[in-house]
């Protein structure tokens, strides 16, 4: 009898899980957006040695979302200045739905290659939204002095 409820028990409470899980996923794709949306309209100067950053910075210095797809290397997903809010508001769950397609191991090994495609930097990946394909691609860290 305590097989037989324990393996009723945990069918139910995996349920529950899931069903919690599933909602808070929801939930941070929604303040996802709303951050990108306040984020938006702030106009950030970054300051640092000559050379070493851009006077005329490509991508938000403002909004960033990072995920952490192993202990050690994390994709962040970055959004170019000149982003519309219909781009910016595809990006995020679409950044989000890859990061959680990686974790569940439901990523083809050529396509996690092709966002590897560059060195990370301190465990960081930079990817980016390539609104014209609608997907996630990554940024050379490297070319962002």
């Amino acid at each position: 009898p305590a097989a037989v409820g324990l393996f009723v028990a945990s069918s139910y409470f995996g349920g529950v899980l899931k069903k919690v899980g599933e909602e808070h996923y929801a939930a941070l794709k929604e303040v996802a957006k709303r951050l990108w949306k306040r984020s938006s309209v702030l106009k950030m100067k970054a300051i640092g040695s000559s050379g070493k950053v851009s006077t005329e910075p490509t991508y938000s210095l403002a909004f960033a979302i990072t995920g952490e797809i192993k202990p050690g290397l994390t994709f962040k997903l970055v959004l170019k200045l000149d982003t519309d809010e219909v781009e910016a508001l595809e990006a995020i769950p679409e950044f989000l739905d890859l990061v959680r397609a990686i974790l569940e191991d439901r990523v083809c090994e050529t396509d996690l290659d092709a966002l590897l495609a560059y060195r990370p930097v301190g465990g960081t990946v930079l990817v980016t939204f390539e609104p014209g394909t609608k997907r996630i691609v990554p940024v050379n860290a490297m070319e962002l002095s």
